[in-house]
């Protein structure tokens, strides 16, 4: 059943309410690296880390990019708003650490072109989750075509069970919107990271950033 019209409009102000601590919780001190993870955009030796005080810019991106995939969930989901609340509190510096984190990067920025959305043009994007059956690797595929998939374990080291459980969720979720690609994996500890071997490209130039 398609969610109704208050419940998207519910599910916006959820967002623009969230939008606003989100940008004031960036300020809050912590001398706890692992609450910088949420923000993290850059990798060393294995592990995700933030090289500096989060920027504005960053700041932003991440705001886009969930803009974005909002905007493709409430076309797709009966219950918007609850969906909104939920995924939007992964997000926190407090939450974050103890999730599942995955980032998408394109590597290369040159190969790429447009993502689906004018809302986000990055070319990289984080979200967090308890667990990959929460999101969309389908909408996040084509807000942001990417080369590289790095997860976050947020307890323990990848086991091959462990991984093989995620491929498989994913590649459901590619298969069934004909994006289905085969991976490339290595692991480090508790950072994964998945290639894929015949990545979405785009759907043509890339609009001049402004």
């Amino acid at each position: 059943m398609q969610t109704s019209l208050s419940d998207i409009q519910s599910g916006w102000r959820t967002f623009r309410a969230w939008t606003k601590r989100f940008r004031s919780s960036v300020e809050v001190f912590t001398d706890n690296p692992l609450h910088k993870v949420y923000l993290a955009d850059a990798l060393d030796l294995g592990e995700l880390y933030l090289a500096a005080a989060p920027s504005t810019e960053e700041v932003e991106k991440k705001i886009a990019f969930m803009q974005a995939y909002f905007e493709a969930l409430a076309i797709e989901c009966n219950s918007f708003n609850e969906s909104v609340k939920k995924l939007l509190k992964f997000q926190s510096r407090l939450c974050a650490p103890h999730l599942y984190g995955f980032w998408f990067f394109q590597t290369d920025i040159c190969k790429f072109g447009a993502g689906a959305s004018p809302s986000f043009l990055g070319d990289h994007a984080n979200i967090f989750c308890e667990d990959a059956g929460q999101i969309d690797f389908s909408d996040i595929t084509v807000i942001i075509p990417h080369n590289l998939i790095v997860v976050r374990r947020p307890t323990g080291n990848w086991t091959n069970a462990a991984v093989q459980n995620l491929l498989k969720r994913i590649r459901a979720d590619l298969d069934f919107d004909g994006l289905g690609t085969k991976f490339g994996v290595k692991t480090i500890a508790d950072i994964l990271y998945l290639t894929p071997s015949t990545p979405y490209f785009g759907l043509g130039d890339r609009p001049a950033l402004t």
